[in-house]
C-alpha cells in the first residue's frame, strides 16, 4: 500500500510546502486572539490559563516568544496559591531552554532530584520534559560514559511517564513504542502503535503517530514504508504551522539517498528557512548538517542538466548545418538553368540591398534605443543620489535644528537669538517641497507610473492618487523609490521619514494584492517604462 500511494503523497505534500504560508496567516491570527483573551482576562487564574494556551502555541512556533510568555508565566505564578502554578511554569520555561540548547539552566531549573514534591497535576508534564532534556543529552553528547547515563536518565523518565498513563491510552502506547525502538525491538514497537486507533486521534496526534512508525520501519530497514510514514506526518504537521519539525528534514535526507534530488533540495529549504524563524538551536544544527550536502548534489544535478541541454542545442546545430549543405546542393543544381539562375541573381541582389538597407535602419535603431535607455539610467542615477543627498541635508537640518533647541535652553541670553533661528528653520514646509519635487521629477521620468502601476493590482486594491497634480503619496512614493533601484527597506524608511516596520507592511500588503505572481510582484514594478 506504502509503494502505491507513495509517489500521491509527495505530490500532495508539494503543494501543502509551496502554500505552508496559509497556515501561517491563520496561526497568526490564533494566537492574537489567545493574546486578546489574556489581555482582556480579568483574574489572575484566567489571566494564567489564557498564557498556557499561548506557550503551547509557540512551544512549536517561536522559541524567543515562548521564552517571553514563560517568563511572564513566572511572574504571574508568583503570585497564585496553590504552589502547582509556579511549579508548572518553570516546567515551561525550562523547557524553552532546552530546545534553545541551554541544558545546564534548563537543569537546574527544574532541580530534578526533586520530582517527589511536585503536585500531581504538573508531574507527567514534568517526566516528559526530564525524557527530552536527557534525550537530546544523549544526542548530543560526545563522551562515552555521560552518553551511557543521559540513556539511563532518558529511559527512567520515560518509565516515569508510563507510571502516570493508562496502560491503553495513547501517550502510554506511544512511548513504550518508542523504548522499544531505541533498544531495537522493532516488532515489539511496531505492536505497541498497532493497537492504536489512528482515526481517534487529533491531527497534532497523527502527526507523532505517524512519525513513530517512520521510526520503527527505519529500524526495520523498510525505507519505502518510512518514506510513507514521514510524508504522512508531515502532512499532519505543516498546516497546524509547526515549524519545529524532523519529519520533514528526515523526508528530504531519505529522499536524497532515493535520488530525488530535486524534491530533497525543496523540502530541506523549507526546513532550514522554518528552523530560522523558530530559532531551535538544535533543529538548526541538525538541518544545518544535511543541507549543504543536498545543496551540493542539487547544483551537480542542475550542472548536468545545463550540459545535456548544452549537447542537444550543438546536435539540432548540427542537423541544422547538414540541412543547410543539402539546400545549397539542391540551389547549386538549380543553377544549370540560366534563366533562373540571372532571376535568382537579381532577386538576390535585391535581398542583399534590401537586408542592408534593414541592417542600417536596425543599427541606427539600435544605438538610439541604448542612447535613449542610458539617458534614462543616467536620470535615474543622478535622481536617486539627488533625492539620497537632499534626504540627507534635511536630516542634517533637523539635527542642528535639534542642537540649537537644546542651546537655547541653557543658554537664556541667547534664547532669542537661537529661538529665531529655529524659526526660520522651517523644516516641515522644506521637507513637503522635497517630496513635491522628488513627485514632479519621478513622474516626468515615469508619466505613466500609477496606471502601470495600478494594473499590476487587483482592481478593488489599486492605490488612488492624490488630488493634487503630479503628486505622489506615501505607497506610491514607495514603489517609485523600488523602480529606481532603492530596493533596500532600511534605505526607503530613512528618505520616507517612516518606520521600517512601516515600509515593510506597505510592501507585503501591496505584494498580496498582486494579480500575478506575488514572488515577483516587486520585478514587475521594475519594469514599469
Amino acid at each position: 500500500m506504502a509503494s502505491q500511494d507513495y509517489n500521491v503523497l509527495l505530490d500532495t505534500l508539494d503543494h501543502v510546502v509551496n502554500n505552508k504560508q496559509t497556515y501561517f496567516f491563520q496561526k497568526d491570527n490564533h494566537l492574537n486572539y489567545l493574546k486578546a483573551q489574556y489581555k482582556s482576562a480579568r483574574d489572575k487564574e484566567s489571566k494564567f490559563s489564557a498564557l498556557q494556551s499561548i506557550i503551547e502555541e509557540y512551544k512549536t512556533y517561536n522559541l524567543d516568544s515562548m521564552l517571553t510568555y514563560a517568563k511572564k508565566c513566572k511572574d504571574l505564578a508568583e503570585k497564585l496559591e496553590p504552589d502547582w502554578h509556579i511549579q508548572l511554569a518553570n516546567i515551561y520555561y525550562a523547557e524553552g531552554l532546552c530546545s534553545a540548547g541551554m541544558f545546564k539552566e534548563s537543569a537546574e531549573l527544574l532541580g530534578y532530584a526533586s520530582s517527589t514534591k511536585l503536585d500531581s497535576i504538573v508531574r507527567p508534564q514534568y517526566y516528559h520534559v526530564m525524557h527530552t532534556l536527557f534525550d537530546v543529552m544523549y544526542n548530543n553528547s560526545i563522551d562515552k560514559d555521560y552518553k551511557n547515563y543521559y540513556r539511563s536518565m532518558s529511559r527512567r523518565y520515560a518509565d516515569s511517564i508510563l507510571s502516570v498513563y493508562d496502560t491503553l491510552s495513547f501517550v502510554y502506547l506511544i512511548v513504550r513504542s518508542d523504548i522499544h525502538y531505541k533498544s531495537n525491538k522493532c516488532n515489539e514497537a511496531l505492536a505497541d502503535l498497532q493497537k492504536i486507533d489512528i482515526n481517534t486521534l487529533s491531527q497534532h496526534n497523527k502527526a507523532i503517530y505517524s512519525y513513530c512508525m517512520a521510526n520503527v520501519y527505519r529500524c526495520s530497514g523498510d525505507s519505502i514504508n518510512e518514506i510513507y510514514w514521514l510524508a504522512k506526518a508531515s502532512l499532519y504537521e505543516i498546516p497546524l504551522a509547526v515549524r519545529e519539525y524532523s519529519a520533514l528534514q528526515e523526508l528530504a535526507v531519505l529522499l536524497y539517498k532515493n535520488n530525488d534530488i530535486e524534491r530533497s533540495y525543496m523540502y530541506l529549504s523549507c526546513a532550514i528557512d522554518d528552523v530560522n524563524k523558530t530559532h531551535f538551536r538544535m533543529r538548526e544544527r541538525e538541518v544545518a548538517y544535511a543541507f549543504p550536502i543536498v545543496q551540493k548534489a542539487y547544483a551537480k544535478q542542475m550542472h548536468k542538466r545545463n550540459v545535456q541541454l548544452i549537447v542537444t542545442i550543438l546536435m539540432i546545430g548540427i542537423i541544422l548545418f547538414f540541412m543547410i549543405v543539402l539546400i545549397i546542393q539542391l540551389w547549386q543544381q538549380l543553377k544549370s538553368n540560366k534563366e533562373l539562375k540571372a532571376q535568382t541573381e537579381k532577386y538576390a541582389q535585391e535581398l542583399i540591398k534590401t537586408n542592408n538597407n534593414l541592417k542600417e535602419i536596425n543599427e541606427r535603431y539600435t544605438l538610439l534605443n541604448n542612447e535613449l535607455e542610458f539617458n534614462v539610467m543616467v536620470k535615474m542615477k543622478y535622481l536617486t543620489q539627488y533625492m539620497s543627498l537632499s534626504s540627507t541635508y534635511l536630516e542634517q537640518i533637523c539635527t542642528i535644528k535639534n542642537k540649537i533647541q537644546s542651546v537655547a535652553r541653557t543658554n537664556p541670553e541667547q534664547k532669542a537669538i537661537l529661538n529665531k533661528l529655529v524659526e526660520d528653520l522651517n523644516i516641515e514646509n522644506v521637507t513637503d517641497d522635497f517630496y513635491e519635487n522628488f513627485d514632479n521629477i519621478f513622474l516626468s521620468l515615469f508619466p505613466n507610473f500609477i496606471t502601470q502601476f495600478n494594473d499590476l493590482l487587483e482592481e478593488d486594491k489599486r492605490v488612488v492618487p492624490p488630488d493634487e497634480p503630479n503628486r505622489l503619496n506615501t505607497p506610491l512614493r514607495i514603489f517609485a523609490l523600488i523602480r529606481l533601484g532603492m530596493t533596500d527597506s532600511v534605505q526607503i524608511s530613512i528618505f520616507l521619514k517612516y518606520s521600517l516596520s512601516t515600509i515593510y507592511n506597505y510592501r507585503v500588503r501591496y505584494r498580496n494584492y498582486a494579480i500575478k505572481d506575488r514572488e515577483h510582484f516587486e520585478d514587475e514594478v521594475m519594469k514599469i517604462k
